[in-house]
């Protein structure tokens, strides 16, 4: 019990477009064959990205996956452990479900999307548009200051999907929400809990920089907006990547 496998576990280079299914797969392939017993701990994450030549976010995704089906068990500053669990072989259908849709990807395309939109927002917000962002605001910092992480998700939607409707374009608009309804999936928040929640720093970023794009937006300064929006998405994509 509690030995590391980085020499046991079965993780191979990953060549296959579906890098997280893949290197879900490899644990629980060692699970079911007994390679993996419960109890073992897992290869750090930089050990299992550099033996398998993914990201730190592919592992971080496919960690997270394991952890919701119940294969390991992640303690914070001690690495990741395989769980007591009855029948691998079981597995199959619910990885499928739950990998349906890879949030990461999703989120790198809000990286492109939402900063290319920067002046249709400042330039189409209306006082109404205002209201409801600054609403979303504040939804935002009282669930941060009670804690209460599912209203944090959802304030966070909000604000997202009220800053594209002040670009007043319905395509747009249905564009943005298909992308923030696939980050509202299971994964992905247990992502955010993981790595950004587990971290005060994280969660004081992220309220200064949706101050900052409400302020460029109330001030209708483009170039702040562009300024602020690249940033909190550079915050975000060092927290999800390079977590330590």
């Amino acid at each position: 019990m509690g030995v590391l496998v980085k020499q046991l576990l079965p993780l191979k280079l990953i060549n296959e477009s579906n890098k997280v299914e893949t290197l879900v797969n490899q644990v629980i392939g060692g699970v079911a064959k007994g390679t993996l017993a419960p109890g073992d701990r897992l290869p750090n994450e930089r050990d299992v990205a550099r033996i398998t030549g993914v990201s730190r976010a592919t592992v971080r995704e496919a960690f997270s996956a394991l952890q919701i089906l119940g294969v390991i068990v992640r303690k914070t500053g001690k690495g990741s452990y395989i769980a007591a669990f009855r029948d691998p072989t079981k597995l199959a259908e619910r990885t499928s479900a739950l990998l349906s849709q890879d949030p990461y990807e999703i989120w790198l395309a809000r990286e492109v999307f939402e900063p290319a939109l920067s002046e249709m927002i400042v330039r189409g917000a209306t006082e109404d548009h205002l209201a409801m962002v600054e609403c979303a605001l504040l939804s935002l910092k009282k669930a941060v200051e009670k804690e209460r992480w599912e209203e944090y998700f959802e304030a966070d939607h909000r604000f997202h999907s009220a800053l594209v409707k002040c670009a007043k374009n319905k395509r747009v608009t249905e564009v943005m929400e298909q992308l923030l309804e696939g980050m509202d999936n299971v994964l992905f928040q247990a992502v955010k809990r993981f790595y950004f929640l587990s971290d005060k720093r994280n969660i004081v970023r992220s309220v200064r920089a949706h101050e900052q794009l409400y302020r460029a937006l109330l001030r209708r300064d483009v170039e702040e907006y562009k300024v602020a929006i690249h940033e909190h998405f550079k915050d975000l994509k060092e927290t999800i990547e390079y977590y330590e």
